[in-house]
């Protein structure tokens, strides 16, 4: 008995430094302001086994994934995906097209059969992120909003 709960411990302990690997000591500090930012504003926050951060927002999935930087700035892209499975991958580039002329600071693409809206932006700290996390929601509402008028 003592064996298999010290097998199922170290092999929990290795799922999580396993997970943790992907990310350097800045990075992972920076990510763990990130979650202790969303848990301050009430949102239920997780990070999965790639380092992405998830929460909902508003009935709204959103992912947040700190691309690169060894050191600040960070690379951090806000997403939220699929916003549309099944498409049509034509109609899906023309209007991804269209709404990345249109709006700055996102980037619309299909990949695997669905659409995902993203915004990327450079970051110093987690005062930063603050300020650029609910100006990416509007955005990456909005642009959904037209990618889905332009898709139909």
């Amino acid at each position: 008995m003592k064996k298999v709960v010290l097998i199922i411990l170290f092999a929990g302990l290795t799922a999580v430094s396993y997970a943790q690997a992907n990310l350097n000591t800045a990075q992972r500090n920076f990510q763990s302001s990130i979650v202790e930012r969303i848990n301050a504003m009430g949102l239920r926050v997780s990070v999965n086994s790639s380092d992405v951060i998830e929460f909902e927002r508003q009935g709204v999935t959103y992912k947040v994934d700190i691309k690169s930087g060894n050191s600040a700035p960070f690379v951090v892209s806000i997403y939220r995906e699929p916003i549309m499975g099944s498409i049509n991958r034509e109609r899906a580039q023309r209007a991804a097209n269209q709404v990345n002329a249109e709006f700055k600071g996102i980037k619309v693409y299909s990949t695997n059969n669905v659409v995902i809206v993203a915004t990327e932006q450079s970051v110093n700290n987690n005062e930063e992120f603050g300020y650029i996390m609910f100006a990416s929601f509007d955005i990456i509402l909005g642009a959904e909003t037209k990618f889905k008028e332009l898709y139909r």
